[in-house]
């Protein structure tokens, strides 16, 4: 897909001489592209022919070595993720259903965000109730059908509790904790990595020199190790401190329903030790809560885990 000339404002996305070094070996060499508008354009080829650094540089994930980037005449090469997504330019990822029960209203709300809430530590919460609204009125203008009681049963996670809903309540209904576990066992370590990356280096660019990373949505074994290696991971790839919280007491999984205690047993007896002694936990947490486990289930855990010096 080369072209010899690109002329500023014939096509919507361009790049030119597009050059990206990885330890030395060209990833992307020389690369040309010019996209027109109204058009759908479909990039094929075998994996390692740099099809996901080609969109990772459009979209301000991975900067080139050289070359540039223009959307609509203006030279985007180099910008942040976010200032590139408030442009309108962003991507989708392998791992589509990282998020099943996410509904139109969340989607709605992350791109009302993006466009008019540059994403802040401290301001964050203050705004959420501002971006709700928006992403309602927005819903109510495509739909009529729209109304308010199914509004609320679309939203999920933080914007139900936004509204005062308890955990119970979410988690009877398939939401929550359980609906990000079944995600999270589909994906492999190195998808998880790839789709936590993009997110680390948001906090990086505001500043963020040391963050908390929590397992708990795996809730077997081999899941929360994937959680915990794939934070050891970004802690190697980028300039930050990375604390790493065991969490695998977050909730009852599946595969021990009505048995509580005993995962408390497997959890103190097998999974504590084997990820400890392989140097992946740092702190370990509870949820105490009735729809999870209770003060002396807590207890016994955190015991156990003052035991190895945590």
């Amino acid at each position: 897909m080369a072209h010899a000339a690109l002329t500023p404002g014939e096509f919507a996305l361009s790049a030119a001489g597009l050059r990206v070094l990885r330890g030395g070996r060209a990833i992307l060499d020389g690369f040309d592209v010019a996209l027109p508008t109204h058009r759908l354009i479909a990039v094929i080829g075998p994996n390692g022919a740099g099809k996901s650094t080609f969109f990772n540089c459009l979209t301000g994930v991975r900067r080139p070595s050289s070359g540039r980037i223009l959307f609509n005449g203006e030279d985007i090469t180099g910008l942040p993720p976010n200032r590139i997504s408030q442009k309108g330019i962003a991507r989708s990822y392998q791992i589509t259903n990282i998020l099943p029960n996410a509904t139109a209203l969340e989607n709605v709300r992350i791109a009302a965000q993006s466009r008019r809430h540059a994403w802040s530590l401290l301001t964050h919460h203050r705004a959420y109730r501002d971006i709700i609204d928006k992403a309602e009125a927005v819903l109510h203008q495509v739909s009529d059908e729209t109304d308010e009681s199914t509004i609320d049963l679309a939203v999920t996670g933080d914007a139900q509790r936004l509204r005062g809903r308890s955990y119970a309540e979410i988690a009877r209904e398939g939401g929550g904790i359980l609906s990000t576990m079944r995600a999270v066992r589909a994906a492999s370590l190195q998808q998880l990595i790839d789709e936590s990356a993009p997110r680390l280096q948001a906090l990086l660019a505001e500043g963020v020199t040391t963050i908390e990373i929590k397992s708990g949505y795996g809730l077997t074994l081999a899941d929360e190790a994937k959680m915990l290696r794939a934070a050891r991971a970004l802690a190697q790839a980028y300039p930050v401190t990375v604390k790493t919280t065991f969490l695998a007491a977050h909730t009852v999984p599946p595969e021990f329903t009505g048995r509580a205690d005993k995962y408390i047993d497997t959890i103190i007896d097998d999974w504590l030790p084997t990820l400890h002694d392989e140097g992946l936990i740092d702190a370990v947490d509870v949820f105490c809560e009735s729809i999870a486990f209770n003060v002396a289930q807590s207890e016994r855990l955190f015991d156990a885990a003052h035991d190895r010096g945590l």
